[in-house]
């Protein structure tokens, strides 16, 4: 019982953020945006619940992202390549503007704005151009993705923006959900699945919901905010 409740206290630290804060250079609470300028002049935008630590030497830059998902604006360096780590993958920039996640849904993923990014994952190797994204599949193995919606899409969370087009709802509210306190649940299939387009404010996540809620034909039972439970209206 003890070890238990080691574990589960353990468990509880991780997934509140508090050791990945407690090991990093920079980070960000849930709902805050924050761009730092790093020592070598590379602009590093950190989007909620995100951490970073930075391993810069002489023949090197490396920045490992612990949490979250952050944006690099990199200022080129030829004797210094600008590494980036997350979970067994690294996206090395030519040069370039482009963003690397740490997903506890999709794991680590690498979605290219501008220039060429080098991935690596074991013995996998993808050359990325300007619109392309890279994961690591089921299988272990690095596999090219097609950011929904674009590089654009994907990145506009920097602007304090979602932007979904004929995307499901469920993911839709997971997204709001990473930028608020209290989970957010769906409770039916029916409303998971409904399609949404359109544009939401990561700014106010309470009128965002209030936005879907009006829209869309789901209902939402709201426990303070503590818990959001959504079910389909019919």
């Amino acid at each position: 019982m003890a070890l238990l409740a080691v574990l589960g206290f353990g468990a509880a630290l991780y997934q509140s953020g508090l050791i990945d804060r407690l090991s990093s250079d920079h980070w960000t609470s849930v709902g805050e945006i924050r761009a730092v300028r790093l020592a070598d002049g590379t602009e590093a935008t950190l989007d909620t619940d995100s951490a970073i630590a930075l391993h810069f030497v002489a023949g090197e830059r490396r920045v490992e992202v612990l949490r979250g998902q952050v944006f690099f604006n990199v200022v080129p360096d030829a004797e210094r390549p600008f590494v980036v780590m997350v979970d067994g993958l690294s996206a090395t920039a030519l040069g370039t503007r482009y963003e690397v996640a740490r997903s506890p849904r999709s794991g680590p993923e690498v979605v290219v704005e501008e220039g060429v990014v080098e991935v690596r994952a074991g013995a996998d190797l993808l050359r990325l151009g300007a619109g392309d994204g890279a994961a690591r599949g089921a299988d272990g193995r690095l596999v090219e993705t097609d950011p929904p919606g674009g590089a654009s899409d994907a990145v506009a969370w920097r602007e304090g923006r979602i932007v979904f087009s004929g995307r499901r709802l469920g993911d839709l509210l997971a997204e709001i959900g990473r930028y608020r306190n209290g989970p957010i649940l769906v409770l039916d299939d029916r409303a998971a699945d409904l399609k949404v387009s359109g544009v939401f404010d990561l700014g106010d996540p309470e009128a965002a919901l209030s936005a879907i809620e009006a829209t869309f034909p789901v209902r939402m039972m709201r426990f303070g905010r503590a818990l959001t439970l959504v079910r389909s209206a019919s």
